[in-house]
């Protein structure tokens, strides 16, 4: 344990402060966003959390999935919890945002790749209707997610506003 200490010390000392920085602030840069569309769904819902609970549960949810052995999606089940402990928000509400944020991600992840493999396909002359078709197809199911965002609102609660009246309503 003592030598892994001595080599994490010795390369982060011959590392590039200035990486380090970059690193730092990207990721910083990285929550804030997640939580800001995380803000935005629960809002689309009806459901009204100030935006510091949600960066703090955003982040520790990520911290979760980094130390968690389940991949990056065991830390996001705790903020539906987080949500309904917090702020009266029903667990129905919590899931169906964590869902649709979760769905994001993949879909950016999707899109990433596509372009990827559309530019590999391309700079290796192997362009034919497949890498069109690839290409599209993931941007035309983005599109039609956020032009049918409305889909929250048949999950938003009696009234609108997203937050059980006398405490949890769902098991």
């Amino acid at each position: 344990l003592m030598e892994e200490r001595e080599v994490l010390l010795t390369t982060l000392g011959d590392a590039d402060i200035t990486y380090i920085a970059f690193a730092v602030l990207a990721d910083i840069l990285v929550i804030v966003l997640v939580t800001w569309r995380w803000h935005v769904l629960l809002e689309r819902q009806g459901v009204r959390v100030p935006f510091a609970p949600e960066l703090d549960m955003v982040a520790g949810s990520i911290a979760l999935n980094n130390v968690l052995p389940s991949g990056r999606i065991a830390g996001d089940l705790v903020r539906p919890i987080l949500l309904e402990k917090g702020f009266g928000v029903r667990k129905r509400q919590g899931y169906a945002s964590v869902f649709v944020d979760k769905a994001f991600d993949f879909g950016f992840a999707f899109l990433l790749t596509t372009v990827f493999l559309a530019y590999l396909a391309v700079s290796r002359g192997l362009v034919g209707w497949y890498v069109v078709a690839v290409s599209i197809v993931p941007l035309l199911v983005l599109v039609a997610v956020v032009r049918n965002l409305d889909l929250l609102e048949g999950i938003r609660g009696k009234g609108g506003s997203g937050v059980a009246p006398g405490g949890p309503d769902d098991p």
